[in-house]
């Protein structure tokens, strides 16, 4: 019987399943290489995506928190330039007044520049600037300006009474005064001094004072007043004793007791609104006494005096 004897070898075939082993492990290798490439190409970008996000937000940031700047400028003897500038917002508004007097404000209509000129008024002063941009941001800024102008005006309060002194080089022409929005009172004045005294109103509120010379220098003030209502005050006979009453709307600081015939002075704190004492009276004598209550202002009430022989 005939046979195909193989001529192929061992070793032959053995080589052969070699080759094909190593073609699959190349292309094994170089799918990897493709994937980590591409892989590292989106890590790469999303990196670079996020850096770019997270330095767009701080930039973001940066703006969202600028604030902004006040710069003062003093033009001659008599005048400030107010300066606001904002780099990175809008001004909403800039706001600047005199020690306590009045505020002016003025409208920045989400601009990045604002300049106004304002006169230094006489005396020692202090200057309140502030700005605030479109996101609340906000700068103040204070400072004090002395000022020896031509006409000089002092405002000076005790308890109820508020005193206007003004001294002018020149000769005073007139004082205009008025309470925050009332009618103006004009005081005419032929000399380069003057004072006058006015009572202060109830509460808290604005008295602005101008003053013009023979020369029309004009020179103005504006300060805050708290002004209060005086105490009120009874006296009254009991047995054997004067019925000191008193009250005041904001709070009693206290009451006085003078007995005339020896000029003894009794002084009683008290920090109520209301007060009662009885004061005892003495035997052949008159018992004269005149009693005045004071509040926390200092103000005084009607000086009440009464006799009672016994």
């Amino acid at each position: 019987m005939n046979q195909i004897l193989s001529t192929e070898s061992s070793n032959n075939k053995g080589n052969y399943k070699k080759s094909g082993g190593t073609k699959d492990v190349r292309s094994v290798a170089k799918f990897f290489a493709i994937a980590i490439f591409i892989f590292g190409i989106i890590l790469i970008a999303t990196s670079s995506f996020a850096l770019y996000k997270n330095g767009s937000n701080k930039e973001q940031e940066i703006k969202m928190a600028a604030k902004p700047t006040i710069e003062i400028e003093k033009k001659g003897e008599e005048e400030l330039i107010i300066t606001v500038t904002h780099e990175e917002g809008q001004i909403s508004n800039v706001v600047y007044y005199w020690n306590q007097g009045n505020k002016t404000t003025i409208d920045g209509k989400n601009g990045k520049y604002i300049q106004k000129t304002i006169q230094i008024p006489s005396g020692t002063n202090i200057l309140h600037v502030s700005a605030t941009d479109s996101n609340q941001n906000k700068t103040e800024y204070s400072k004090e300006y002395v000022h020896a102008g031509d006409i000089k005006i002092d405002i000076s309060q005790s308890g109820n009474n508020v005193k206007i002194a003004v001294d002018g080089k020149n000769e005073l022409q007139s004082i205009k005064y008025n309470w925050d929005e009332e009618e103006v009172k004009t005081v005419n004045v032929e000399d380069s001094t003057y004072s006058l005294e006015v009572e202060a109103l109830v509460g808290e509120h604005s008295l602005h004072v101008t003053a013009v010379d023979s020369e029309n220098n004009t020179q103005e003030k504006t300060i805050k007043v708290i002004g209060t209502t005086k105490p009120t005050l009874k006296i009254e006979k009991g047995d054997n004793c004067y019925v000191i009453t008193a009250h005041d709307d904001i709070a009693l600081k206290k009451i006085e007791i003078v007995t005339m015939n020896d000029g003894k002075v009794t002084s009683i704190e008290s920090d109520g609104k209301d007060f009662s004492y009885k004061f005892p009276l003495k035997d052949n004598n008159d018992n004269f006494i005149k009693v005045t209550a004071y509040n926390t202002q200092n103000v005084p009430s009607k000086v009440i005096g009464v006799k009672w022989q016994k």
